[in-house]
């Protein structure tokens, strides 16, 4: 299921699934996460957070949450400079 909502000055996007879910405790020493903790910079960055959740069984959920402004700026692009 995918969820985007409007919650005051930020935009939450919401995904879950029903899989088989994963520990995130036990990954394998090749699997570093490096999407995940790109992502979660990214998100940071723009004054925002990611939070994933997951366990075996009930499936996995991820968060990604920021301000409004930043999600404006994300779809439009910087402001154009001022003019003198």
């Amino acid at each position: 299921m995918v969820r985007l909502g409007v919650e005051e000055s930020f935009v939450q996007l919401t995904i879950n699934d029903r899989g088989v879910g994963f520990d995130l405790n036990d990954r394998p020493a090749k699997k570093s996460g490096t999407v995940a903790s790109v992502c979660s910079a990214c998100a940071t960055y723009a004054g925002g957070a990611l939070v994933v959740n997951s366990a075996p069984r009930p499936g996995t959920e991820i968060v990604v949450r920021g301000p409004i402004s930043a999600a404006v700026t994300a779809t439009t692009g910087p402001p154009p400079p001022a003019r003198d």
